[in-house]
């Protein structure tokens, strides 16, 4: 009861400028999806027959892809992601598709699609490897610049065409 008083105190400004405070506050708190990839319908998979389609072919069907193979067999990987953010750094994944092409000699030999239930989880490691000069103070700095600058050079003027650019042409 002491809190109504306090509101009707208030200038009426001020009171929605509070409530205003509260409503950006609990709308912060809702959750945004965001879609990573192209999601690909079940009818543009369907097109894709092994055997019988090309590289060209899926290209034209599917759209460039998210990733390929760099070792082994050449393969075509199409990647997407709903993905649910509540906050700066609550992240989950609602939703992932992922479609492996396989060709052999540029015709497709194995489609295969799959989502979350196959992924892993893998742990991330936190431990840095240490370099050398990550820890260098200014008085390092300092003595180590000693005698890496040339002074005979310093007042002469260059004479002559000037150098071509490295690298050739």
């Amino acid at each position: 009861m002491a809190s109504a008083p306090l509101l009707r105190r208030l200038a009426p400004p001020t009171s929605i400028k509070i409530l205003a405070g509260i409503a950006l506050l609990t709308a912060g708190c809702a959750g945004r999806i965001d879609s990573h990839g192209d999601r690909l319908e079940a009818d543009r998979l369907a097109q894709i027959r092994p055997g019988v389609q090309t590289r060209e072919d899926v290209e034209q069907i599917l759209g460039s892809p998210s990733s390929t193979s760099v070792f082994g067999e050449e393969s075509w990987y199409y990647i997407s992601d709903l993905v649910e953010t509540r906050s700066i750094f609550d992240r989950e994944i609602k939703d992932r598709q992922v479609v492996t092409v396989r060709f052999n000699d540029g015709v497709v030999r194995q489609v295969d699609a799959f989502g979350l239930e196959r992924g892993k989880e893998v742990e991330v490691v936190e431990r840095e490897t240490p370099s050398f000069g990550e820890s260098v103070t200014i008085l390092n700095q300092l003595m180590g610049n000693l005698g890496r600058f040339n002074n005979a050079g310093m007042g002469q003027q260059r004479r002559g065409p000037p150098s071509p650019p490295s690298g050739g042409y």
